[in-house]
């Protein structure tokens, strides 16, 4: 069929790249999965023992200890609803040493309550909704960039280099359907894509996802969405906050952990809009006398919606963590007033510190 339009047939090079590109990504994912599951399971494990236990109800085969039953130095993992073949080892999952062996147990002890066994899998799929699911980055597909789709994927017109042009072949889960008729692409940042080259389908390669986005929105000149990494760590805080709440824990070591995320994130914010506003203050001195192009008047629409971004995450985190802190305060004296202290020792009690 190819050599009956005219058109190159791909090659077996093409076909061997794609496999190993293939296994890379798996790799990829599986990472990103474990990690992703092992950060749940270990706010939620009040031991050792109790994380083990959990750890099948997600899905999760952990391997700690030797032939003669003594603790391993280094623990792997392996998902079983995934093909993965070989488990990966607790320290290639962070350079910080998250998963570790050692370390875990330092982080049980800050858990006053606990998901029960009946609980997690519940807990769990909230969790992925509102956190792992949310994209790094979103931008808008206009009709005339898709030169053509099937039952399972959407392909995207891509230009590059000196006059040469390609495909993309992106999955349909990952667009939303606006009603002006464009499209709305959510990306992550770990995402690669085979661009297949029209002419030259040995040239073919695969791009990162900020190439793509790079390209993509230089073309439509509509700027990018970005998703800031502080927001999904401020959700699962938040999300695990709203679980201390119903079970009436309001202070202790679980409540400062994620209370302490909140403020990192407030902080992280802060700087970030400063950022963003000295790169705005930047732009607009430097076309300040003149007209500015189309790229730069892109990029300055493109700083203005990160701005926002930024700005509605710091306001939401502020108010969150007043709300936190008017909580804590009001369960710390509430439990104050409740006490009771024998007369003949009120006058030897000292009032505790906060």
């Amino acid at each position: 069929m190819a050599l009956e339009y005219g058109i190159q047939p791909l090659k077996k090079t093409l076909d061997s790249k794609y496999k190993a590109y293939e296994k890379y990504r798996k790799e990829m994912t599986f990472s990103n999965e474990i990690k992703q599951r092992l950060n749940f399971l270990i706010s939620q494990s009040s031991s050792f023992e109790d994380f083990q236990r959990k750890l099948p109800l997600l899905n999760l085969q952990g391997d700690f200890y030797t032939k003669s039953g003594k603790l391993k130095k280094y623990a792997t993992y392996k998902l079983l609803d995934f093909p993965q073949q070989r488990a990966k080892r607790d320290a290639t999952l962070s350079k910080k040493g998250d998963y570790l062996l050692k370390n875990l147990e330092a982080q049980f002890k800050k858990n006053e309550v606990v998901l029960s066994e009946d609980e997690l899998i519940e807990g769990y799929e909230k969790i992925k909704r509102d956190v792992f699911a949310l994209p790094d980055v979103e931008i808008i597909i206009e009709p005339w960039q898709v030169s053509q789709q099937d039952e399972d994927f959407i392909y995207l017109t891509f230009d590059y280099g000196i006059k040469n042009q390609g495909e993309v072949r992106i999955h349909k889960s990952q667009f939303l359907t606006q009603e002006d008729g464009n499209y709305k692409l959510q990306l992550k940042h770990s995402d690669f894509f085979l661009l297949v080259d029209s002419e030259h389908q040995s040239k073919s390669r695969y791009i990162k996802s900020s190439v793509l986005v790079e390209q993509l929105t230089t073309d439509n000149l509509r700027p990018p969405t970005k998703f800031y990494s502080a927001r999904k760590e401020f959700i699962f805080a938040l999300d695990s906050l709203n679980f201390l709440a119903q079970k009436n824990i309001h202070t202790g070591d679980q409540v400062e952990q994620y209370f302490s995320v909140l403020k990192n994130k407030l902080e992280e914010s802060s700087e970030a809009i400063e950022n963003v506003d000295r790169k705005i203050e930047a732009v607009v001195e430097q076309y300040k006398y003149k007209n500015p192009s189309l790229e730069v008047k892109k990029k300055l629409e493109g700083l203005y919606l990160q701005n926002e971004e930024l700005k509605a995450l710091h306001q939401e985190i502020t108010k969150t963590i007043d709300q936190v802190e008017q909580i804590s305060e009001y369960s710390l004296g509430h439990k104050e007033r409740l006490q009771y202290v024998p007369k003949d020792k009120q006058e030897q009690k000292q009032s505790p510190k906060y």
